[in-house]
């Protein structure tokens, strides 16, 4: 599975750029919003745990954490609505992959099932 092609990246970062805030001035950066996304795209299209997000991803907990932010604000089904919708009408934003969300119901697994912090391991 690739990563977010900038077209796509394009047609849905204004869904996370977050002008609500103003930027830290002190303490960690944040994480780059493109890269969560593509780190929880990952672990929707394996059905891997979180535990197993590859290391050139933002760490686990920061994704985890987003995952379950944008999930309940929207934004999560918003990116999809649009990635889907502009594939399904013909306008492909790219020709390489699944799009955006749609193996997390055909994995049978959330990304919530093994949340860091879950207690869950690997028997």
């Amino acid at each position: 599975m690739s990563d977010l092609t900038d077209n796509e990246w394009n047609a849905i970062k204004h869904l996370f750029e977050d002008t609500q805030r103003p930027r830290k001035s002190t303490g960690r950066p944040s994480a780059n919003a493109r890269a969560v996304l593509d780190a929880i795209r990952w672990i929707q299209t394996t059905g891997e745990r979180w535990l197993y997000l590859p290391s050139h991803y933002p760490p686990q907990q920061t994704c985890y954490s987003k995952y379950l932010i944008w999930k309940k604000d929207g934004r999560l089904n918003q990116a999809m609505r649009v990635l889907d919708g502009a594939i399904a009408s013909g306008d492909a934003l790219t020709a390489a992959g699944p799009s955006f969300g749609a193996h997390e119901s055909e994995s049978g697994r959330s990304p919530e099932v093994d949340a860091p912090g879950s207690g869950a391991y690997a028997a």
